[in-house]
């Protein structure tokens, strides 16, 4: 049997999957918070999150679970050299929309006190690709910008209006 040429994924269309079902959050540890990345997709779907994972030269684990009787498969990065090295180069020059934003507050995380320690070195490892991440003032500025001018912290969301 010949050997199947597995194709790669482009980094717009793991972005664009990234967009619709990825996250990036902070979990609690023992030391402090804990940067991770995270894409969850139904089960059905788990050989794209394995091509996602392969295409993006992850070693982690996909892994199945369920929750409230739903087959997930879940793809879950917290190691600080894949974190800085391929998650974030490869994804957030693509990343729009309310993901961009959910992204710019999780970067912002690793200038909090609540960071453990051993993440606090990564704005600066980023300097030199991405120096508009970098200063703690200008992320608030892009948070805002990206939330078409609301003030940081109102989750960009507008109460609706009604009117009879």
């Amino acid at each position: 049997m010949a050997d199947v040429k597995r194709e790669t994924l482009s980094s717009e269309f793991i972005a664009g999957l990234i967009v619709g079902e990825g996250t990036f959050y902070w979990s609690k540890g023992p030391a402090g918070k804990i940067p991770a990345f995270a894409l969850r997709m139904h089960v059905r779907d788990k050989k794209l999150v394995c091509a996602v994972r392969d295409s993006l030269g992850l070693r982690n684990r996909v892994y199945e679970y369920t929750h409230n009787r739903r087959h997930y498969a879940f793809l879950l990065v917290r190691e600080i050299g894949a974190l800085k090295n391929i998650i974030i180069p490869r994804l957030y020059p693509h990343l729009d929309g309310y993901k961009r934003i959910q992204f710019l507050e999780w970067f912002l995380g690793f200038y909090g006190p609540d960071a453990t320690e051993g993440y606090r070195f990564f704005p600066n490892a980023l300097r030199r690709q991405f120096p508009e991440l970098c200063n703690e003032v200008n992320l608030h500025t892009m948070i805002e910008a990206a939330r078409g001018g609301n003030v940081v912290g109102t989750g960009g969301i507008e109460p609706p209006t009604f009117r009879m």
